[in-house]
């Protein structure tokens, strides 16, 4: 079937699939709020709007929100679930909502522990380097021309782990004990990516640019701030490690 255009110069396909298999496919702007098209999917199905739990991931969205604000690709599905009143509705979201809490503090949970393991390596290195820990004060306290400071803490990082295999051979070993637990756990994949990246062998090292430098050191200044807010956290954690 056709898919129905919603706008003009609609740059997405998604698909929207009833619980009864029916698939209806639309074109629409990645900038147009998905209520327009879930509206016209209600009506073109006859049934009430407040009588659909609509679903992406497996998680309720807002209607309000836009395919790029949930980062949506192109043939993406939508999941519609048919209630037989607004009631019903409502007990099916609010379930909806719990299983996806639980899934969020377990998530929360799972990345506190994987950059515990990145902050006592980090911060060890920290410890170790005199121009690092300068580099890293400095930042914390003057803001002008951060670009810059991230560069230089980038740059110092990855040749102290370029020189010293020491702290990447401990980090590939600590997260080999966390792998089975990140896969189970990691529905956004963000820490499986990382994983990834830290076992495959570095053999573009000599060909990084001054954005992978940034990027490192954003990285290294992200887990000192974060070290900063959870310090508790860390106490209890550490003393067990």
């Amino acid at each position: 079937m056709k898919p129905v255009t919603i706008d003009q110069g609609a740059d997405i396909t998604l698909q929207v699939k009833g619980q009864d298999g029916i698939e209806v496919s639309f074109r629409i702007k990645r900038s147009t709020p998905l209520k327009k098209l879930l509206n016209i999917y209600c009506f073109q199905r006859s049934v009430k709007p407040n009588r659909v739990t609509f679903l992406f991931d497996g998680h309720l969205f807002g209607r309000e929100q836009t395919p790029d604000e949930l980062e949506m690709e192109e043939g993406d599905n939508i999941h519609a679930f048919f209630h037989r009143n607004q009631e019903q509705r409502v007990c099916f979201d609010e379930k909806i909502a719990k299983d996806m809490a639980r899934e969020d503090k377990e998530e929360a949970f799972l990345l506190n522990k994987f950059k515990t393991v990145l902050w006592r390596i980090v911060s060890k290195l920290i410890a170790e380097n005199g121009c690092l820990k300068e580099e890293v004060t400095k930042l914390r306290h003057d803001h002008e021309e951060k670009d810059a400071a991230l560069l230089r803490i980038g740059r110092i990082t990855r040749e102290i782990i370029r020189e010293n295999d020491a702290p990447r051979a401990e980090l590939k070993k600590e997260l080999a004990k966390l792998k089975d637990e990140i896969k189970d756990n990691d529905p956004k994949q963000e820490l499986t990516r990382l994983l990834q990246e830290i076992e495959e062998d570095d053999a573009q090292a000599y060909e990084e640019d001054d954005d992978d430098f940034i990027e490192s050191g954003r990285f290294v200044s992200g887990l000192v701030e974060w070290a900063k807010k959870n310090q508790d956290f860390l106490k209890c954690k550490l003393s067990k490690l």
